[in-house]
C-alpha cells in the first residue's frame, strides 16, 4: 500500500490503519491502538480471518460472474467458474497479506466450504463445515490450541445459524438477519473469548452488532476496491 498513488497523500496513521484493515499488517499500530482495540473487544477486524479472505472470494466471483452475463453462462459450469475465480482471487490476496498463518487457516477454511461448488458436488451446509473443519487440522494440527481457530469456527457457525435458516428476500430481511446474526456471533463467541483470553469485554458485542456489519458489508469491501 506504501506505493499506491494515492498512499502520499494519506497521514501515517491513516495509512497503518488501511493496511491494518485492508492487509492484517499491524506491526505499525501503536500500544495504544492496540489497547484500544482489546478494550472494545474489535481486535478481530484488524486480522486477516474468514471475513477477509471470504469477501475478496465473493468479489472476484461477483466480478467474474458480471464479466459472463453477456455470455448467458449461467450455467453450473458458470458457478464453478466463478468458484474457481473467487478462490485464486482470495488466494492471491492470503500470498500479497504475507500468508501467515491466520491467512492460511482463513484460506483452507474457504476451500472446505466452498468445496462442493468448486467441483459441482451437492453437499449440504453440515457436510461442507465438518469436511472444512477435518481439513484445517488435518493441515494445520497446532490450529487446535489456537484461538483464532475456534473463533473462526465458532463465527462462521453462529452466521450460518441465522442467515441460512431464516427466510425472506427483501432488504430490510436481510438487515434484519445480519443483526440476528452478530446477536448470535455475540452470544456463541463470548464464552470462547472468555477461557481462551481468560476476559472479555463488556462493551465489545454492543459495538460488534454495528460494527462488523459496517465492516464486512461496506467497508472492508470498499477498502479493497480502493486498494487495487
Amino acid at each position: 500500500l506504501n506505493e499506491h498513488p494515492y498512499a502520499s497523500r494519506l497521514a501515517p496513521i491513516t495509512l497503518n490503519m488501511w493496511s491494518s484493515l485492508v492487509l492484517g499488517q499491524t506491526s505499525a499500530l501503536t500500544t495504544s491502538q492496540w489497547q484500544l482495540l482489546a478494550a472494545t473487544g474489535t481486535t478481530h477486524l484488524l486480522v486477516i480471518s474468514g471475513l477477509h479472505v471470504g469477501l475478496m472470494a465473493l468479489l472476484v466471483m461477483h466480478l467474474v460472474r458480471l464479466i459472463l452475463m453477456p455470455l448467458r453462462i449461467t450455467s453450473a459450469f458458470g458457478i464453478r467458474m466463478c468458484a474457481w475465480a473467487g478462490l485464486v482471487g482470495a488466494l492471491v490476496f492470503t500470498l500479497i497479506s504475507g500468508f501467515g498463518l491466520p491467512a492460511q487457516r482463513a484460506f483452507i477454511m474457504l476451500c472446505g466450504l466452498m468445496w462442493g461448488t468448486l467441483w459441482g458436488l451437492q453437499l449440504s451446509f453440515t457436510q461442507r463445515f465438518v469436511g472444512a473443519f477435518c481439513i484445517t487440522l488435518l493441515l494445520q494440527p497446532s490450529s487446535a490450541s489456537s484461538l483464532g481457530f475456534w473463533l473462526s469456527y465458532t463465527a462462521v457457525l453462529a452466521l450460518v445459524l441465522v442467515w441460512y435458516r431464516s427466510q425472506g428476500n427483501f432488504w430490510w430481511h436481510k438487515i434484519i438477519k445480519l443483526i440476528a446474526a452478530q446477536g448470535d456471533l455475540s452470544i456463541l463467541l463470548a464464552p470462547v473469548i472468555t477461557l481462551g483470553t481468560g476476559s472479555l469485554s463488556l462493551v465489545g458485542p454492543w459495538l460488534n452488532i454495528v460494527l462488523v456489519p459496517l465492516f464486512g458489508v461496506f467497508i472492508i469491501p470498499v477498502m479493497l476496491v480502493l486498494s487495487l
